[in-house]
C-alpha cells in the first residue's frame, strides 16, 4: 500500500523490480535500508547467481530522488557488498 511504512529493510535479497514498490510504500520521511551483494562478490563465491548482484554504486542511482544518508561499497576480504540508507522527502 502507498505511504504505509516508516521503515523498509531489504538485506541480501536483490530484486530490482521491487524498488518502485519500496519507494511507493514508504511514508514521507520514511527510511529504506538496503544492503546486498555486489558483482565483485563473485571472486569469493564464483557460483553466486549474477541476477542477485548489483554494480558498485548502482543503488544510489536507483534512489537519486531520495536523500541519501549512507552509501557504501565494501570489500572486506571475504565478501563484497553495497549498502544504502535513504530518506523519502
Amino acid at each position: 500500500p502507498e505511504n504505509s511504512y516508516d521503515v523498509i529493510v531489504m538485506t541480501y535479497f536483490w530484486e530490482e523490480r521491487l524498488i518502485p514498490e519500496i519507494k511507493k510504500a514508504l511514508k514521507p520521511n520514511g527510511l529504506a535500508f538496503i544492503e546486498t551483494y555486489a558483482k565483485c562478490h563473485k571472486k569469493y563465491a564464483p557460483r553466486f547467481p549474477d541476477r542477485f548482484l548489483v554494480e558498485k554504486g548502482s543503488l544510489k542511482n536507483l534512489f537519486a530522488d531520495y536523500k541519501i544518508l549512507v552509501q557504501e561499497d565494501v570489500d572486506d576480504g571475504s565478501s563484497c557488498f553495497s549498502g544504502l540508507v535513504v530518506k523519502k522527502s
